[in-house]
């Protein structure tokens, strides 16, 4: 059966906002107007087409939670960690710091804590599935980075079937209680670009949400802000405004036409 597609555009001081909707679905993509003096719609899809790489933050991005938040949930702890966390992805203090604050408050978390977090349903965005599947169609390799932790990246990048993926390692003593602490170097915006690069340093597109997202999204040939911070909109070729990802697939399709 044929799929009904509209596609509206409007204009206001600041951007130039698509409106699709697509089978009487309605998705809003943002393009920041200081963007568009450089690069204008036409252009961004002759650059999705060319990316070979796609490299997603995971947390507020491919899915609707924050990781840590959830933990601290768990810990009893909730309201403490959320409101550092709100701190950290507007980007008001340094992304390291403040994983180390928010680490520190659960101190003592006994790991067994991930079997419940894991078997829950993790709430995916909309659509992020079938955007990994036609990713995979189109030839684009795929990457998860995230300044979460290993144990719920490695989990949905099993799930999405991406090629490579990142985050910090927490460290446990012996009894399986975290010591507040992470295995190795932080993974914080500068590490996100480097990962990035990593993966290739050809065309490649970058999508996330928070402030320690905007070295990568500026690295990228195309950078998405997703449901993103004031602060990362302002570093992002276009602003997706919906918690869905049909807009994105649409664009990707679009642009191998």
């Amino acid at each position: 059966q044929a799929r009904q597609f509209y596609l509206f555009i409007f204009r206001t001081p600041h951007t130039v906002i698509w409106l699709t909707l697509v089978d009487h679905i309605a998705v809003q993509i943002t393009f920041p107007i200081a963007k568009q003096n450089m690069r204008k719609e036409k252009d961004l899809k002759e650059a999705l087409k060319r990316c070979k790489w796609a490299v997603f933050d995971l947390d507020s991005t491919l899915i609707q939670m924050e990781t840590i938040d959830e933990l601290a949930r768990r810990a009893g702890k909730y309201d403490q960690v959320a409101a550092i966390t709100k701190e950290a992805m507007e980007g008001n203090a340094p992304f390291s710091e403040m994983l180390l604050k928010r680490l520190r408050v659960l101190k003592g978390l006994d790991r067994s804590v991930w079997h419940d977090l894991l078997d829950d349903n993790v709430p995916f965005t909309d659509h992020a599935k079938e955007l990994f599947a036609i990713l995979k169609k189109l030839g684009i390799k795929t990457a998860i980075v995230s300044g979460g932790f290993t144990e719920m990246v490695e989990h949905v990048a099993a799930i999405l079937g991406a090629d490579r993926c990142l985050a910090n390692q927490l460290k446990y003593d012996r009894d399986g209680k975290s010591t507040g602490n992470v295995i190795g170097p932080i993974v914080d915006g500068e590490a996100k670009r480097e990962f990035l690069l990593t993966c290739s340093t050809e065309d490649t597109l970058a999508v996330g949400d928070g402030a320690n997202d905007i070295p990568m999204l500026k690295e990228a040939t195309v950078g998405i802000a997703f449901m993103g911070k004031p602060i990362v909109k302002e570093h992002a070729d276009m602003c997706i405004e919906e918690p869905s990802f049909k807009g994105l697939i649409d664009l990707l399709l679009e642009s191998r036409l």
